[in-house]
């Protein structure tokens, strides 16, 4: 497998964050391509049924962006609330 491309992962970076950008995307390229260059590694979820792997779906994962980490269940509640909040408040305007 080649490598990964550094192009989009700078153009998201770039969107994301203003400073260091083009550091923290080659970061999170190098990241991938070590990912992508490990053969135990796979970005799905399989289960073993029958003796054979069945099933393959990915696994979402919800993540902090300001902290660089995965976020909590508690995080992930709060900004559900919050958003759906600010869903009925705008439809209360109409």
């Amino acid at each position: 497998m080649g490598e990964a491309a550094t192009g989009p992962f700078e153009d998201a970076c770039l969107h994301s964050f203003s400073e260091d950008y083009e550091e923290k995307s080659t970061r999170i390229c190098s990241l991938l391509q070590h990912d992508v260059t490990n053969p135990m590694w796979h970005p799905f979820k399989k289960e073993f049924v029958d003796g054979k792997f069945n099933a393959r779906y990915l696994i979402p994962e919800l993540w902090s962006l300001n902290d660089g980490r995965k976020a909590s269940l508690q995080e992930a509640i709060k900004c559900v609330i919050i958003e759906l909040k600010t869903y009925k408040s705008l439809e209360r305007k109409r």
